[in-house]
This record gives C-alpha cells, sequence and structure tokens, in this order.
C-alpha cells in the first residue's frame, strides 16, 4: 500500500513539473499602447478581413492576447479610434509594458499622447462625438454632437486622469489626460475606450 501511494504521490509531482500551470495574463490587460500602422483585422490572423488601419502613431488599448502566434509574434485583440475594436498583429505594436508577443515596449510616452494642459485645473474636455464641461459644483455635463445631455458628478482627479459617475445608468468614466483618451465602465464590466480626447482645457 506504501508502495502505491509513492507512486501516486511521485507522479503528481512530475506532472507539476512537466505541466506547469500557465501564467494568467488577466492582471496585465487591458494595457495601452501604440500602433506602427497596417491593417487591423475582425480576427487574429491575416485570414481575417479587414476592418480597418491605423497609421503610424496612432494610440490603442491592448485588450487581450488571441493566443495565436504568426512569425514569433502574437496577435492581440485592441481597442482603437472612437470605440473601434479589432486585431493587429504584435510585430506592428509597442505597450506600456513589455509582453511577449508585442514588439518592444513604448519609449517614454509613446504609448499615448502627450498634453501639456495642466491636469488639476481641467474644466472643459471634448473628443469626436461631444464634449463634457464642469459646472463648477463637482458635476460635469456631457453633450453629444445629437444634442443629448447626461450629468456625472466628479469622483476625484489627479495629475493624469478625472473620474466621473453617472449613477442613474451604472457608468463610469475616466478622463485619461497623459493618454488622451476616455475610458468607459458600464457596471462591473470591463474598461474599454470610448473616445479619443481633441481637446482639454
Amino acid at each position: 500500500m506504501n508502495i502505491v501511494k509513492q507512486t501516486i504521490i511521485s507522479l503528481i509531482f512530475a506532472m507539476l513539473f512537466i505541466f506547469p500551470a500557465s501564467a494568467s495574463t488577466d492582471n496585465v490587460f487591458p494595457m495601452d499602447g501604440q500602433s506602427y500602422g497596417g491593417n487591423v483585422r475582425s480576427g487574429p490572423g491575416t485570414n481575417f478581413s479587414q476592418v480597418g488601419d491605423l497609421s503610424e502613431g496612432d494610440h490603442v488599448v491592448i485588450i487581450k492576447d488571441a493566443g495565436v502566434m504568426m512569425n514569433a509574434y502574437g496577435w492581440f485583440e485592441i481597442n482603437y479610434g472612437d470605440g473601434k475594436t479589432g486585431f493587429q498583429w504584435g510585430k506592428l505594436l509597442c505597450s506600456s509594458s513589455a509582453y511577449s508577443g508585442i514588439y518592444q515596449q513604448c519609449a517614454g510616452d509613446d504609448a499615448g499622447g502627450q498634453n501639456s494642459t495642466n491636469k488639476l485645473s481641467v474644466t472643459f474636455v471634448e473628443h469626436s462625438g461631444g464634449s463634457f464641461t464642469s459646472n463648477g459644483d463637482g458635476t460635469w455635463t456631457e453633450k453629444g454632437t445629437d444634442g443629448a445631455a447626461n450629468t456625472y458628478v466628479e469622483q476625484g482627479r489627479d495629475n493624469t486622469n478625472i473620474n466621473l459617475y453617472d449613477s442613474a445608468r451604472n457608468v463610469h468614466l475616466q478622463f485619461d489626460l497623459r493618454q488622451m483618451i476616455i475610458l468607459y465602465v458600464n457596471g462591473d464590466g470591463p474598461a474599454q475606450s470610448l473616445y479619443r480626447i481633441t481637446h482639454a482645457s
């Protein structure tokens, strides 16, 4: 009986070394990055249809590793433009943190736009779909190009971000004034890049 137990224990230890648990990437993504240009695909590979294209220097949010490799680089799901989603090959990307399968870590502020605005004094944020204006009482009003308006409560700010909340819709927004993007969270869902900020003052 002892020999059987020892054999089983030995097999378990051997399997642990042969098949180590894969490292989780849940705490890595999403992360900011930049494209070096090229096609955006509907899926992780050149056999998928083109759904967009990016220019060198365009900001992206890298959502996840698709788990598909091509010539030593991976395919990644990205958010780009005004909330669009697609896939781009890792050799055409840099990321804010080094990650296997992505060409390289972005240098300096390449992972996002540069903006000299004093972030602590921002009261107006403009994007392609409208604008946000501080009302001076801790609330902000969003006005869309279609005339629709929503009200948010400012929950805090620092040298990089302004955080807003709409309790009626359970929507959180974050103005990332370093990357010049607006992140959107619906309830407990994942953060998504909603708009590119075109002006902040």
